[in-house]
């Protein structure tokens, strides 16, 4: 089945699907992440960034996402209220985050590493 998710209004750096499958998130050049039902393409969420945006993850439970922008920053997002959670930063404003991996140390916890110059934020 293919899906349209129609609500951005710039190029789509990358879109990922939840662990359990349900929902999908997508990150724009538009200063946007959006939540989205994976069954019917129905947005559920938008996260506004202050920049454009390159890449996305979920955390392995799915109550937490995570957006990597152009200046080299990572924001966790929680999924039920669209609050940031915390913001990570590259040492300078030129390092893109173009992946990077988030694993829970602990509920509250979070350890982000990204990688374009092996940037690696904690």
């Amino acid at each position: 089945r293919v899906l349209t998710l129609p609500n951005h209004r710039g190029i789509v750096g990358a879109a990922v699907y939840s662990p359990n499958g349900q929902t999908i998130l997508t990150v724009s050049r538009d200063q946007s992440a959006k939540l989205w039902d994976a069954t019917f393409g129905g947005e559920l969420r938008q996260f506004d960034s202050p920049i454009e945006l390159s890449t996305a993850t979920f955390g392995k439970n799915g109550a937490v996402v995570a957006t990597g922008d152009y200046k080299g920053v990572i924001r966790l997002w929680d999924v039920q209220s669209g609050a940031v959670k915390n913001i990570f930063s590259a040492r300078d404003d030129s390092t893109r985050v173009a992946s990077f991996d988030l694993t829970a140390r602990s509920s509250s916890s979070y350890k982000a590493e990204a990688c374009s110059d092996c940037l690696r934020c904690q």
